[in-house]
């Protein structure tokens, strides 16, 4: 078998997110090849991501054609842990960089035993450190990566205060970052292909001399069964609406409620599920809507899932984001989304399976989701049509898949 080395920092079969990411892709990845794995031990918050590695290998075996190296954190990455927990996030990058430095002095000796013939920087999935391992004289492959979107100022103009400042700094810092990434430019040019969340990434690794491809980091389990769907939504009854995720600016639940607003007299409830900083701020701004909004708070995975399975849809106001799981997780129930035409959520979402909102501004946003609502109640075919084709659109959202594309571009790569 082909022998791949691959810098996974977040690799866990217990969490979500990027650690996900990490264990999706590398353990089916067995399947194809002889794979090697560099995860972090253990993280500077103490997750201990090799840890709940081996405690799953004990229970359930080890996985075919999978070793898995821990890389602890270097003793230098501490003072950087000091310097985020005090509120400077950048630092949180200078640490993961000491990660990536020691990961790839001891690839250097796992290579001088093991002749890789592929390296790939699979995660964090962030531009901003690719690694190291394309220093390798072996072929390179990257992503899904993303990290390039900056939330617009025709947007930020919709905050006020502190918010309005924190995202215009926040603007500004990547579009310098962007502007200074000469080693993820270099690491751009080496490899065999980089694949991309979104459109914007895509454009800017071409533009480095990057071979770029549209791929989404998360992914569906398993093939979602449409013979267990029944949806349907007469427009009498009451319009059952979800929302999910860490309540902050970029999350953007604000321009909901003030769409919400605008049709206040409509047949609707809302579930908001999760919590965050801007909860008790944004419950006061919801308050002329009084009983038509449920405040979840943060709940345990398996009933997040049956509040989202129990709606007619979901509405998904971010601006910025990777591919949300929430996203894939709604579709895979049959459960059409709203969103914005932008990042990861943008490049699944089309008329199959839900509805897209012009990335413009704040103002468009809320009058386009008002009007979705309007027209769905007006005429609720609208909802039963992607109810019928959402399934079209699935299967390739599973892991898979995804893997199995992987496997067979890294084939086209070293025959």
């Amino acid at each position: 078998m082909k022998k791949i080395l691959i810098s996974a920092y977040a690799v866990s079969p217990i969490r979500g997110s990027e650690c996900a990411v990490g264990w999706e892709i590398t353990k089916r990845l067995g399947k194809y090849f002889d794979v090697t794995v560099l995860v972090c031990e253990n993280t500077p918050s103490n997750t201990q991501h090799y840890k709940e590695i081996q405690e799953y290998i004990k229970v359930n075996g080890s996985i075919e054609n999978v070793h898995f190296i821990p890389i602890k954190m270097p003793r230098t990455s501490k003072k950087y842990t000091l310097l985020h927990d005090l509120g400077f996030w950048p630092a949180y990058y200078w640490g993961y960089k000491c990660w990536q430095k020691e990961a790839y002095r001891i690839a250097l000796n796992l290579h001088a035993q093991k002749n890789f013939d592929i390296t790939y920087q699979l995660n964090m999935i962030g531009f901003r450190e690719p690694g190291y391992l394309w220093k390798l004289n072996v072929p390179f492959i990257w992503g899904p990566t993303n990290g390039f979107h900056s939330i617009p100022f025709r947007f930020i103009n919709y905050f006020n205060g502190k918010e309005f400042l924190l995202q215009t700094l926040k603007h500004i810092a990547n579009e310098f970052q962007i502007s200074i990434a000469k080693r993820a430019k270099k690491a751009a040019i080496k490899a065999e292909i980089i694949w991309c969340v979104d459109e914007i990434a895509l454009k800017k690794l071409i533009q480095w001399q990057g071979k770029a491809e549209l791929m989404q980091e998360t992914g569906l389990s398993t093939i979602p069964d449409h013979s267990k769907s029944n949806r349907y939504f007469d427009g009498v009854r009451c319009l059952n609406l979800v929302w999910s995720g860490m309540i902050t600016t970029g999350k953007a639940l604000s321009i909901l409620i003030d769409a919400l607003t605008q049709v206040k007299d409509l047949n609707f409830h809302l579930t908001v599920i999760g919590d965050g900083p801007l909860s008790p701020t944004l419950k006061k701004k919801a308050g002329s809507l009084k009983d038509k909004i449920t405040w979840t708070g943060w709940l345990q995975k398996n009933e997040a899932i049956k509040k989202v399975n129990e709606s007619d849809l979901l509405i998904h106001t971010s601006l910025k984001e990777g591919t949300p799981h929430s996203i894939l997780e709604a579709l895979g129930m049959g459960v059409p989304v709203i969103c914005h035409d932008t990042c990861g959520m943008g490049a699944v979402i089309d008329e199959m399976n839900g509805f897209k909102i012009p990335y413009i501004d704040a103002t468009t946003s809320i009058n386009k989701i008002a009007n979705i609502l309007l027209k769905i109640i007006d005429n609720p075919n609208i909802l039963n049509d992607r109810y019928n084709s959402i399934w079209t659109t699935t299967t390739d959202l599973t892991w898979d898949s995804k893997v199995k594309k992987i496997a067979i571009k890294i084939d086209e790569i070293l025959n």
